[in-house]
């Protein structure tokens, strides 16, 4: 038999797998690659190699957890795909001491120390298996210990029409690779349908043998995306994955080392401790909004005649009013999964660039369910929060269906009306009752509400917070358009009536109703 160069080094496995096939096909995945299929960036161990003629055979033997060696021949580096090319058809393995001299015709595999144990030895004839020979798991071998020195003959040719030749080296028992999760790096909240960068710390604790893995980021126990990773031996490597969350709320993630090979130590520790994300939808599934301001202009003359047939009333009491109804309002329906308990909502709206009003509540906790009257709703809870200054009504509502399904809804409502009246009285003669003169009262001013009448434009800010799923916001704007219900000066007589035997009243009532007005309705908008 030829001898060869005896070659001892320590071994590392060092080749890719394509993806596995993902539960997502078609997402983006991420490739992590070493340096070569050899492992040479490896920092640990590396397969021991050995080569005559142009045949290079490749050896690996790696002790689990379990107690149990492995070891893998091949004429192609490892963990490549495909049968590595070529036969071998026979393999010797016997444990040896490197101390002891090895001359031909030793028999070092037959008696112990002392003679009370045998040495350790196994030889396979008759291979068929192509360019890769492993003993596991027909013949998983136990017993031999972390270090332990092997002499290993292999028969073996690289083609199928090259000559067989055989060769002879050492290797030694190495630990499998054990990965493990030492960490996920990501974002306490992030909004929905954006995407998050989510880093897998993943470390090698043996320090002995680099490993491939699939590394997979699992969302709420489901796998969301995967992709290919090498780890140095006693080192660690990052995943990085990039994944935009479909659905609001809190959720649950983790990353996982899969499919580590070689084969991983213990498995146990391959998956990361959870951890929670809460994915905020930011906006309101709908909201409506509408604001309107009517003006309404009403003057009335009473004219008194002391006789009928004057043509000159004796008196005229004139009065003017100017009424301004304002109503702004907002009615937002957040997304169907989210229902919170308790709530803040703050409000500032504006028009023509002044401030018209500003609120944030906090604390709003729905109360207790009550039946319901309102369609498709079987129970209602709300709460309620109204300010009797400025007249601001707030209502969050929850509507349960019948099927148990439920819809929350968040009302803001600003109602204001102010009035303004002065009158004048003419008299000209002083025997119906009042002094001949001119008298004007005042002008008066009553307001339910503070009322800052409204420009052409109007804009809002809506924010209602949930502790559980973030915060969701509106953002209204609209232009207010013009309308006219009754024209300017429009005039109603009403019938004379008869006054103190002799003469009459007559009333005369001259009106203008106009105002501006808007609304904004959207969908899953800011």
């Amino acid at each position: 038999m030829e001898r060869l160069r005896k070659g001892l080094s320590i071994f590392a496995a060092a080749a890719l797998l394509a993806p596995a096939s993902g539960a997502l096909a078609g997402r983006p995945v991420f490739q992590r690659h070493h340096e070569n299929h050899e492992g040479d960036d490896d920092r640990g161990g590396k397969p021991t190699k050995t080569t005559v003629s142009d045949l290079t055979l490749r050896s690996r033997a790696l002790l689990g957890k379990d107690g149990k060696t492995q070891l893998e021949i091949s004429t192609a580096p490892f963990d490549t795909a495909g049968t590595p090319p070529g036969n071998i058809s026979h393999v010797h393995v016997r444990a040896v001491d490197p101390n002891r001299a090895d001359r031909d015709g030793d028999d070092d595999d037959k008696d112990g120390k002392e003679g009370k144990e045998r040495r350790f030895r196994r030889e396979y004839n008759h291979l068929r298996g192509g360019g890769y020979f492993t003993n596991y798991p027909s013949d998983p071998w136990t017993g031999l210990p972390h270090g332990q020195n092997l002499r290993i003959e292999a028969k073996a040719r690289g083609t199928v029409h090259r000559d067989e030749l055989e060769a002879r080296w050492l290797d030694t028992i190495r630990y499998r690779p054990d990965l493990y999760v030492k960490m996920i790096v990501a974002p306490a909240q992030a909004r929905i349908n954006t995407v998050v960068t989510i880093d897998g710390i993943i470390g090698e604790g043996m320090g002995e043998t680099g490993a491939d893995t699939d590394c997979v980021l699992l969302v709420d126990g489901a796998q969301v995306d995967s992709g290919l990773l090498w780890v140095n031996a006693g080192d660690a490597a990052t995943c990085e994955f990039h994944y935009a969350f479909p659905n609001a709320g809190l959720h649950t993630i983790s990353v996982r080392a899969q499919n580590v090979r070689p084969d991983d130590y213990d498995d146990s520790n391959n998956t990361s401790a959870p951890k929670q994300i809460l994915i905020t939808q930011p906006f309101f599934a709908h909201y409506d909004a509408t604001v309107s301001e009517t003006t309404k202009i009403s003057n009335k003359s009473v004219d008194t005649y002391l006789i009928s047939a004057s043509a000159t009333p004796n008196q005229e009491q004139k009065t003017f009013s100017t009424t301004v109804d304002q109503l702004r309002s907002f009615l937002g329906l957040l997304p169907g999964d989210v229902n919170p308990e308790t709530v803040r909502v703050s409000f500032k709206d504006s028009s023509g660039g002044r401030d018209l009003s500003s609120f944030d509540l906090s604390g709003l906790t729905i109360g207790a369910p009550e039946a319901s009257e309102l369609p498709g709703c079987s129970t209602t809870r709300s709460v309620m929060d109204v300010d009797a200054t400025t007249g601001r009504c707030v209502t969050v509502s929850r509507c349960t269906a019948a099927s148990g399904t439920n819809s929350t809804s968040v009302f803001i409502n600003y109602p204001a009306t102010q009035v303004t009246t002065f009158s004048r009285n003419i008299c000209r003669t002083s025997n119906i009752g009042c002094k001949v003169g001119d008298f004007v009262t005042a002008p008066q001013v009553t307001s339910d509400h503070p009322l800052v009448q409204l420009a052409d434009d109007y804009s809002a800010a809506v924010e209602v917070e949930d502790a559980a799923t973030g915060k969701f916001t509106a953002k209204p704007t609209m232009a207010l358009a013009p309308f006219v219900l009754v024209p300017l000066n429009s005039v109603t007589l009403q019938p004379c009536r008869p006054f103190n035997g002799k003469g009459k009243q007559c009333t005369t009532v001259t009106s203008n109703v106009y105002g501006k007005a808007g609304t904004a309705s959207k969908d899953n908008a800011e």
